[in-house]
């Protein structure tokens, strides 16, 4: 590896430390998950952009909870099925609330990257959640670049 090249290292089994930027230690290197669970929570974009607004939420607001009712409205306006002028008629934000709270959000409670409480329709980021939400960041940076991680 040269000097000055951007690289990403990591190994979730052995507990080596995710290296970004020459060396320095960085919190994705927190995530207690196996790559299969990593795999399996990032391959669907409805759950990933649940991570993203639920760490954008955090970052900006310093809120904890988010309503799961606007949670959805904003993944049905960022699916690539819908026209992003509308962000989805009524029926296709309902079947996004639907999926988001029979299928989704479970499973990324159940895995640890979120807290969601179905009884009150709040959900809030875990640091697994937001640490996964940065490594999408440094993946979506280095695709920006053209290079290869």
């Amino acid at each position: 590896i040269s000097i000055g090249l951007y690289y990403v290292t990591v190994s979730l089994v052995d507990g080596s430390q995710l290296v970004v930027d020459g060396g320095r230690a960085h919190p994705v290197a927190d995530i207690d998950l196996s790559p299969e669970q990593i795999y399996t929570i990032l391959s669907n974009e409805r759950r990933r952009e649940t991570l993203r607004f639920l760490s954008r939420l955090a970052d900006r607001d310093g809120e904890t909870y988010a309503p799961v009712g606007p949670l959805s409205a904003v993944v049905c306006a960022s699916g690539e099925e819908f026209c992003p002028k509308t962000g989805g008629d009524d029926d296709d934000q309902h079947a996004t609330y639907v999926a988001l709270t029979q299928t989704h959000l479970p499973l990324l409670h159940d895995l640890g990257a979120v807290e969601y409480y179905s009884r009150v329709q709040k959900v809030a980021p875990t640091d697994i959640g937001l640490a996964l939400t940065e490594l999408m960041d440094i993946v979506d940076g280095a695709a920006d670049t053209g290079e290869s991680a």
